[in-house]
């Protein structure tokens, strides 16, 4: 996740900060295929390291699945079944890609609207402290760490489900957070004056 992050903070912030954004804007592209193809490239690097990574994890569960052993699954902490432990594996990974990606589209958007580096780093690093807070005193239901991970409602493999936390009040956040602030950085690029 910190190397997506990285990666999302500096696509756009660097370019802003040294002033070779004002040569990218000379080129025959709008602003909005611009900041598509520096999203869709910070995507693409990161999934493919992802896809590297997971794939070895992969193989080396495969090595100790053994005899097909159950393992509980549920949704939204309350509808339970049992599926095959090497499906757990699969789904594990995929919950955890999106929570990668959600990262890193929010520091893309961070770093971007800031024009810092540090800033989309830093967003990543501190906020699931301010978090951590929110849960000790209840609202951690807009605590936006618990927001980018889906897992405590599918499957339930990493920790408990928050305070007053459902699948569909995060799905509503998680689209506040990620979704709206990547519009909201294409809107500020476009009305962002380059000098």
């Amino acid at each position: 996740t910190v190397y997506g992050v990285v990666i999302a903070a500096r696509s756009y912030s660097t370019e802003f900060r040294s002033g070779t954004i004002k040569i990218l804007m000379v080129r025959p592209i709008t602003r909005n295929q611009l900041t598509t193809a520096k999203l869709c490239a910070t995507v693409t690097n990161v999934t493919f390291v992802y896809v590297v990574v997971s794939l070895l994890t992969f193989f080396t569960s495969l090595k100790y699945q053994g005899d097909n052993t159950l393992t509980l699954f549920s949704f939204n902490a309350g509808a339970f079944t049992l599926a095959p432990a090497g499906m757990m594996v699969f789904y594990i990974m995929l919950l955890d890609y999106l929570t990668i990606i959600s990262w890193v589209l929010f520091s893309f958007a961070v770093s971007t609207l800031s024009k810092h580096l540090v800033t989309g780093i830093v967003s990543y690093l501190f906020l699931p402290l301010i978090g951590t807070i929110l849960h000790l005193i209840g609202l951690d239901v807009i605590d936006i760490s618990t927001n980018m991970s889906w897992s405590p409602f599918l499957g339930g493999n990493e920790g408990p489900t928050p305070t007053y936390g459902n699948f569909f009040i995060t799905l509503v956040f998680w689209t506040i957070y990620v979704i709206g602030s990547t519009v909201l950085t294409y809107y500020v690029v476009n009305k962002r004056d380059l000098a």
